[in-house]
């Protein structure tokens, strides 16, 4: 799994709502964290991580989760 992996969940994840966006939005944060752990120093998967973590506060906040 690479960076391009999470970018494909996002994508995918725009076009769903609910409990089913939520679990896309996290497959994406977990992929994301593993790259991460992996290759801190790589700027896609700090661009792949920061976007997802975007995601899930649009998702919290629009839900008023947060």
């Amino acid at each position: 799994m690479d960076s391009k992996t999470v970018f494909e969940l996002r994508n995918e994840a725009k076009d769903l709502s609910g409990i089913e966006k939520l679990n896309k939005l996290n497959n994406a944060l977990n992929i994301s964290r593993r790259l991460y752990l992996e290759d801190s120093s790589d700027d896609w998967i700090q661009k792949a991580f920061a976007w997802i973590l975007i995601d899930l506060c649009k998702y919290y906040i629009a839900d008023k989760n947060l």
